[in-house]
């Protein structure tokens, strides 16, 4: 014998608004499903110029490094018993990271130049400031040192650029060498101090010539040398800083 049993309910039946059907975008699918991911591109903008940084669309927070420019060599003065220039100092160092929110719709970028090499009895030039906004400020190298044709000397090296973030690291930047005239006919101009993005004009050992150039960003230029010669010799030209952003956008 079959029983039938009726069962009353009373109520209404909602449809979801958000349901499994409804697959309009990958966004939509995963709220419904319960499932919150979060994808994330990774873009790195190099900015060797002033400029101005527009974050790309969809940034979430990035990491800003700022390297400040090389000092230029000290240069050689002419002469029958020995000059020789010290080395440009590197740029200084900082790196942050920032949200959205700080960095805003954009950030101003400077970027110092590199310093030049002095000729002659001159020091070389400090590296300029390079900068993002007001959020990161990196000053650069110092110039290299220079001294007169004489027996024995020595040229002292420019100190390294100084970082300046508020959370991040710092870093100062390395020193340039000492240029030394050892009284026998010969010496060397200080080599430039180095960076992580860039090496400082090699220290040369000679009996007279022009400093080396910084290379790649930051590094500072090495110093000249004279022996025994009519004409004054020109340090090496430090290398320019840079800014680098490295984004991290979100996507569906």
């Amino acid at each position: 014998m079959t029983t039938n049993n009726a069962i009353n309910a009373h109520g209404t039946l909602l449809l979801a608004a958000n349901n499994l059907s409804d697959l309009v975008s990958a966004a939509t699918s995963r709220l419904n499903l319960g499932v919150n991911l979060c994808f994330y591109q990774i873009t790195q903008q190099t900015l060797t110029s002033t400029a101005t940084y527009t974050p790309t669309p969809g940034m979430v927070y990035c990491i800003s490094e700022v390297l400040g420019s090389g000092g230029g060599g000290g240069g050689a003065v002419s002469g029958s018993t020995g000059s020789y220039g010290g080395g440009g100092g590197a740029g200084g160092y900082g790196v942050d990271i920032f949200t959205a929110a700080t960095v805003g719709a954009s950030q101003s970028v400077i970027i110092g130049a590199g310093g030049t090499g002095g000729t002659g009895y001159a020091s070389g030039t400090s590296g300029g400031t390079c900068s993002f906004g007001t959020l990161i400020s990196c000053t650069g190298g110092a110039g290299g040192a220079s001294t007169t044709n004489s027996s024995v000397n020595l040229a002292i090296g420019g100190l390294g650029g100084a970082g300046t973030t508020t959370a991040g690291i710092n870093g100062v930047g390395q020193s340039g060498g000492v240029g030394i005239n050892l009284g026998i006919g010969v010496g060397f101009g200080g080599a430039g101090g180095s960076t992580i993005y860039g090496a400082g004009g090699i220290a040369l050992v000679t009996q007279g010539n022009n400093g080396a150039a910084g290379t790649g960003y930051g590094g500072g230029g090495g110093g000249a040398g004279v022996w025994n010669q009519g004409s004054s010799n020109t340090g090496g030209a430090g290398a320019k800083g840079v800014v680098r952003v490295t984004e991290f956008i979100q996507r569906s």
